[in-house]
This record gives C-alpha cells, structure tokens and sequence, in this order.
C-alpha cells in the first residue's frame, strides 16, 4: 500500500464558540443574506449547528471544569495538564466572542488565570491576543503582555531559541536541549503582533532572532529543515525527518504567516516560504493510484517513507494561501489534489472523521461549495461519534462504527473550540467574517488583524 494515514487516534475538543461578529448589526445582516437563496439557507442553517455544538461543549466546561486546563467529558472532571492555566478557557475566548456568545464570552473573560512554551505561546498568548482583536479590551491586553512577558524568559539561550519547558516559579529552563521546528518557529505571529499593539520592540526582536536562527542552522537540502535543532550550537540533528508533519508542521507555515502580517512588507519571509513549497513539491510530494499525497524523507534521506500523517492535511491550505497572495496558481492546482486526498481518506473511514482546516482556507479561496459540503459531512461525523452528554471526547480509533465509550477518550482539547469549531463556523459564514484580506489566523486558530 502506497499510502497510509495515520489514524489511529484523533482527538476533538470543545469550549465555547459564539456566534456571529461584532455584535446585532452584523448579525442582522448576516442572516438577512443567508437567507436570500435555499442553498443560503442551509448554510446558515448549518452555522447555527456548529454554534449550538460550541454551547454544549462549552456548558460541559463551565459546569464541571471551569477554570482548569481541560474538560473530561466522560467521567465529568478536569486536569491540569498545560499547568494549571485554564487553558481550555483563554483558547476558546476568541470563538466565544466570534460566534456571538456574549454572556459566555463575558464570564470567561473575568477570570484570571494563572508549563510547556510552544503550547502557552499559542493557545494562551494566542487567545488573549484574538480575542483583543475582535473586542479591543485592555485588560485582554494587559493579560496577553503579562503572559508574553513570562514566557520570554525561556528565550534566555545562546541562540535565542527557546527551551521546551519552562519552571515559571524558580525562572529555569528545563527539557532537553533538543527543539523540534515547530517549537522553535512557531511563536513569531505572536510576539510581532504583541509587539505591534505595545509598541515595545523587543517582542519582535526576540521573535526575529530565533528566526535567523532556524534559518541559519546547517542543512542538507536548502528549503528543507531536519525535525531538531539543538537550542545551544544552532546545528540541526541531520538524522532525522525532513517533514510537514507533526513537530514540524507550524514552522513551515509561519513562514508565510508571517510576511502577511507584516503587510508583505518583509521579503526574507517570502523568500523562505516560496523556497520551502518549492523544496516540498520536489522531494515530499507524490501520486498513487491517481492521487496526490505528501510523504517524508527519514534517515538523511536514504528512505522515502510512503505515508501522510493526519498533521500533514494542513499543507493544502497554506498552498492555497500562498496561492492567493503571491499570486502562484499552479499551487492552487496541487492544494485542491492534495486537499481531495486528505478528505478522501477520512470520508472512506467508517467513522468519516477527517481534517476541517485545509478545507475552510480552500472554499475561502475558490469559493467551491464542494468544500461546504465536505465541511458539514465532517461536522455531522463529529457530531454522531464524538458527542457525549456533556461535551465531546476524543475518538480512539475512526476505523470502527463505534459510538460508545470503549470507542472514547475522557478528553476535550482546548483545540476543539479554538480550531476545529471555528473553521467550521467560518466555513459557513460570509466571507467578509474574518476576511482573509484583513486577519491572519494563527496555528490555534486565533484570529490576528494584518499590520498596515
């Protein structure tokens, strides 16, 4: 078998996701022209769906959670495993207040909440800065640049990459010396945008140095980055991986992200992301039984490994992206085969349970209704075999028609409601709601306003 994607355990989580944008006036006239046509109408018929299963999930939070890390749905308590920092919470506040669940999004917002850096970085500083976004509060603001001001302290190495952990009592760095790529690249949106909104420069500049140095590491094959990058020498581990998958995934698509924060204004980020696909197309992508599928190199290369894992399912999108804005439509061609693939895959499972976020950019980006109707099969999937009485649990094997616990994990990801909710929300919104023109969305999903 040519390709296998690894599907052994995919997890979904829920929060909170509110309702439409920037309050009534909106709505109104959402809704008013939703409803012009039948296929309008089911679209808005369809948002409702995803709304109403934000409020379950974030009413099993509030009611047994509320305030702890995440959710266990099936035995109906929490855990505290990103430290103690309601992380669930702050990662669903700008869904809340997207999706016009105002009285959540209020009480949410009142608490204050109190570690790994990567994690932190883009769910709880990513949060309060999405929700800034879309309410403009200082207290969000002041909570983001505590939060930030915090996780500096783990950028404290030679080279300015950060340490994987972070003991934030005693101020020392913990976890190996080793970082995967998507540790290490996967902050810039974060400290630029605080550094935009606080005019303090030394967010950006910290978020730039560890940049140079994951593009100045030693590498085999330009465009390409091995998995690990040790934080004190700079040099990558040559050994390992050379993927878009998990650990590197984010890395690869803050390249891009990055340059359409900064209003396209920065070349090297360009520069680094055109490089990058190019490298992509050339080495990791490849056809069997007609569709296209995106593998990794293992052991410097000297095996081609003929699998695409579930993490990979973000690349279409970012193609797509890249498509858009640099103006590279034979990228678009290959992001709407690869995305065919992805979904392909998951809707031939028993379950059908299969990756939202490629599919959200997609339809942004053709404006294919086909990738509605993908998007809501996915959400009706979610719905049938992940739902419980109190929320959502994670799914431990989508290969079999199971919906029962012996089929469930006791766990809600904060990504549910920050992600996987959101795209799917957006998915049926117009798409002046969270334009592509004016916001970029952060790996978690948060939303951030492009700087003009």
């Amino acid at each position: 078998m040519l390709m296998r994607v690894s599907l052994r355990k995919m997890f979904f989580s829920v929060g909170a996701i509110v309702g439409t944008v920037y309050l009534l006036n909106i709505y109104g006239i959402l809704r008013s022209d939703m409803l012009r046509s039948g296929h309008s109408r089911v679209n808005y018929e369809r948002q409702q769906a995803v709304r109403d299963a934000m409020k379950h999930a974030w009413s099993g939070y509030r009611q047994f959670a509320f305030g702890h890390d995440e959710f266990q749905p099936l035995t109906r308590t929490f855990n505290s495993k990103w430290g103690g920092w309601g992380i669930t919470l702050v990662d669903a506040l700008d869904t809340l207040k997207l999706m016009g669940l105002d009285e959540e999004y209020s009480e949410a917002k009142r608490l204050d909440f109190q570690m790994q850096v990567f994690e932190m970085t883009i769910r709880a500083l990513g949060g309060l800065l999405g929700a800034y976004e879309l309410d403009n509060d200082p207290m969000l603001l002041k909570k983001a640049t505590e939060v930030g001001d915090v996780l500096l302290w783990a950028y404290d190495t030679p080279t300015g990459l950060p340490a994987s952990r972070l003991d934030i009592n005693n101020r020392l760095l913990s976890g190996s010396t080793l970082l995967c790529i998507a540790e290490g690249g996967t902050m810039q949106l974060e400290y630029q945008k605080l550094a935009q909104l606080t005019g303090n420069d030394t967010y950006r500049r910290m978020a730039e140095r560890a940049s140079n140095a994951l593009e100045n590491g030693q590498r085999k094959y330009k465009g390409l980055y091995p998995t690990y990058i040790d934080i004190h020498s700079g040099q990558y581990v040559n050994n390992t991986a050379l993927s878009v998958g998990a650990m590197a995934d984010s890395f690869y698509e803050y390249q891009l992200k990055q340059y359409i924060l900064n209003g396209k204004r920065e070349q090297k980020y360009k520069d680094w992301y055109v490089t990058s696909s190019e490298a992509v197309k050339e080495k990791l992508v490849r056809t069997a039984w007609g569709m296209k599928y995106i593998g990794h190199w293992d052991y410097n290369e000297s095996l081609f490994v003929q699998e695409m894992q579930h993490l990979t399912c973000f690349y279409p999108g970012l193609l797509a992206l890249g498509a858009r804005v640099l103006d590279r439509p034979e990228d678009l061609r290959l992001a709407e085969e690869i995305t065919e693939t992805c979904y392909l895959s998951y809707r031939n499972m028993p379950t059908g349970l299969g990756p939202e976020k490629s599919i959200f950019v997609l339809y942004r980006i053709t404006g294919d209704d086909k990738y509605r109707e993908w998007g809501w099969n996915i959400f009706m999937a979610i719905e049938k075999y992940a739902r419980t009485p109190y929320g959502y649990a994670a799914v431990r094997n989508v290969g079999e028609r199971l919906v029962q616990e012996s089929n469930w994990e006791d766990s809600m990801e904060s990504f549910f409601l920050a992600e996987t909710l959101k795209y799917l929300y957006l998915l049926f919104s117009p798409p002046n709601l969270i334009s592509l023109d004016e916001y970029v969305l952060n790996t978690e999903a948060h939303p951030f306003k492009i700087i003009k």
